[in-house]
């Protein structure tokens, strides 16, 4: 076991040692993005600021300096949800609370407006569906759920919906617990885009929320068929088979916002949380401590990692 811990410390040094000839170029590409916004060229602060995010997933200053970009660009959506996801990873940071609520109030502030224009349109010619899916998305988009879901109904009554629009669709059905309602209509989608593994993720969660298991399985195992690891239908999978709810269904139609559902069971536990329970109840569990450390080099977490890694030589008494 000790000559196991030693391997895995060598290991791990070492892994450690790339990180920090890496760090100062991370650290180096934040600050030249910085620099291209005091000149306003935010397209290439932006392009700057996703490699550094990438890198550095759980820092809120990323998604932070991206928002003032995309909001300098009067790309207000973009500019919330980074917002939101900044607050997210630094809830009490008073500056990004304050760039949220006024990027927030601009971007509802076009919805509305777009609302009024698109229902004005309707008033000329009500024939023509782009209209009312606008003013869905809209209200969608303002979280007005309800609302949402009647224009939504109106478009659907006068158009074919494409498989984007019906997963948004389902989410806004899910928002109002109108899963009965979604069902069928994503079954019809399921036998008309037989390749489109989000529409049978989507049909597993609404046949699981019916209590409709056997289907469910059958459903996720279709998405996972068409995309292997599909985090959304494996997770669903997963709840169909007992195994615990690991996932929050998102709209899928849009790759860069987390605009989740609810959660159908208590929230996951995530197993560095676990783990970290457990040395506060048994500090001198090194093996879970050593476990620990890997889980948190495997998320990128290295100075928690460091200081992990610190206490665990201290335990084994290296040098």
């Amino acid at each position: 076991m000790k000559k196991l811990i030693l391997v895995s410390l060598i290991y791990f040094w070492c892994a450690h040692f790339s990180y920090t000839v890496a760090q100062p170029q991370f650290e180096a590409m934040k600050a030249e993005a910085q620099r291209e916004m005091q000149v306003g060229r935010y397209g290439e602060a932006i392009d700057l600021l996703n490699r550094y995010i990438s890198a550095h997933p759980q820092q809120p200053d990323g998604y932070d300096l991206r928002g003032i970009c995309n909001e300098k660009r009067e790309q207000f959506e973009n500019a919330v949800y980074d917002y939101r996801s900044a607050l997210k990873l630094d809830p009490t940071n008073k500056e990004i609370n304050q760039n949220l609520a006024r990027a927030t109030k601009l971007w509802y502030s076009l919805l509305y407006n777009e609302i009024e224009g698109y229902k004005r349109e309707i008033a000329i010619n009500p024939d023509i569906p782009d209209n009312y899916l606008q003013i869905g998305k809209a209200f969608k988009n303002l979280g007005q759920w309800t609302v949402a879901e009647v224009w939504y109904d109106k478009y659907l009554a006068r158009a074919h919906a494409s498989p984007d629009e019906i997963i948004r669709y389902s989410e806004i059905l899910a928002k109002n617990n109108h899963i009965a309602k979604g069902w069928p209509i994503l079954k019809k989608y399921t036998e008309e885009y037989p390749n489109d593994q989000r529409i049978w993720s989507r049909f597993g969660y609404f046949s699981l929320w019916l209590g409709k298991n056997r289907i469910a399985i059958d459903a996720f195992q279709n998405a996972l068929a068409l995309k292997p690891f599909f985090r959304e239908a494996q997770s669903g999978l997963n709840e169909a088979k007992g195994k615990g709810y690991i996932y929050t269904v998102n709209d899928t139609s849009i790759k860069h916002f987390n605009y989740g559902l609810p959660p159908v069971r208590p929230e996951f536990v995530y197993p560095i949380d676990k783990y970290y329970r457990i040395l506060k109840r048994n500090p001198d569990d090194n093996k879970i401590r050593l476990t620990l450390i890997k889980a948190l080099y495997k998320a990128d977490r290295f100075e928690e990692a460091s200081q992990q890694l610190r206490i665990l030589k201290k335990n084994l008494h290296i040098q």
